[in-house]
């Protein structure tokens, strides 16, 4: 009896992490096989991502065997031998029972086919959301209080801004209270000026945000065309950067009070000019401000910041075309305390 020689794989999954498509490479592995009648055919396939992947939709997978489209009909965490493990580094897909020439893995009569085809991929036009936290719990207003309050370097506080840990829109009722502490005559007295909210655009709670205080507003834009700025922030979907425009263009933010737009510049995704063109037309008539990031790279994401140059070309055809804008300093790249990168490594090492 020939045993099967090889199975040739192709794989490419078009992923959107925080911000952009990119290429996640996979190598498809058979792990169940289902004898149908006098024939065989794959059930369950493997594949195991550069990094995790959660809650796949079966409907944005394709996977072909043999010149054979199959359906998808459920996607679970696992895994090399396809188990269902919640912490599994594995996908496992389970295929639909199906039927057709050049479907079996046998020639019949016990005689396995030298060659066997199998590609998974997503559907055209789809992509993946891929998230490197978890939803953990909501900070209490003493959590966000003791934060401040526990830093050594606490007396010289200049300004805090609510920030990377999460949406602040979608805990302000711990949120509020904090900054009431923050800025009473009972509470540390600050300004609310040295105080900046920032939010994705959360329609219940961005109103609230800017009704409660005369605190900064940052708000994350990393994308001028709405389309693409769902792709990377599902947020999008939910509440329009078009639709949160028109709510901000109702706040005076020409005195004391600031509005800055936050974005992540990413290499192919928007730093070109064209989309600095799309910026200036967005956010014409606002009184605001621009706040460039670099992008620190995290391990596991195949994503590409912009260099030095980039972000100056960048920051300077936005200024002068009226639109002050800034990049920000970035610290703490070299030992994984950079923005966005604490959790991520403290995950890593859980994981080895």
């Amino acid at each position: 009896m020939k045993t099967l020689k090889s199975i040739l794989v192709a794989l490419a999954l078009t992923v959107v992490a925080a911000a952009s498509a990119q290429t996640l490479k996979m190598e498809p592995q058979v792990v169940g096989v289902t004898t149908y009648e006098a024939s065989t055919a794959i059930n369950l396939v493997v594949v195991k991502p550069e990094i995790k992947l959660d809650n796949v939709d079966p409907a944005l997978l394709a996977v072909n065997t043999n010149g054979i489209d199959r359906i998808v009909k459920s996607v679970y965490p696992s895994d090399a031998r396809g188990a269902f493990n919640p912490e599994g580094e594995y996908l496992a897909l389970g295929l639909e029972k199906a039927s057709g020439r050049g479907l079996g893995l046998s020639k019949g009569a016990g005689v396995w086919k030298e060659e066997y085809s199998l590609t998974v991929a997503l559907k055209p036009g789809k992509t993946l959301k891929v998230g490197k936290q978890k939803y953990t719990a909501n900070l209490t207003t003493n959590e966000i209080i003791n934060q401040i309050l526990a830093l050594p370097e606490f007396e010289k506080l200049t300004n805090i801004v609510f920030m990377g840990m999460g949406e602040p829109c979608d805990n302000l009722d711990n949120l509020l209270p904090a900054i009431e502490v923050l800025t009473s005559s009972y509470g540390l007295g600050w300004s609310p000026h040295r105080l900046t909210g920032s939010t994705v655009g959360v329609r219940k709670g961005l109103k609230r945000l800017l009704d409660s205080g005369d605190y900064h507003i940052a708000v994350s834009l990393h994308h001028p065309i709405p389309e693409k700025r769902q792709e990377i922030m599902p947020a999008e979907k939910g509440y329009s950067i078009v639709e949160m425009l028109d709510l901000l263009r109702e706040y005076d933010f020409s005195h004391q009070r600031r509005l800055t737009f936050e974005y992540i510049v990413f290499k192919g995704i928007n730093e070109t000019m064209f989309y600095a063109r799309k910026l200036l037309s967005l956010l014409n008539g606002i009184d605001c401000r621009i706040n460039l990031i670099r992008y620190h790279a995290i391990p596991g994401v195949p994503l590409e910041g912009v260099d030095e140059e980039g972000m100056t070309q960048l920051r300077d055809y936005l200024t002068k075309n009226g639109l002050f804008t800034t990049i920000r300093a970035s610290r703490g790249e070299d030992i994984f305390a950079a923005c966005g990168m604490l959790s991520t490594l403290k995950q890593n090492n859980n994981n080895k």
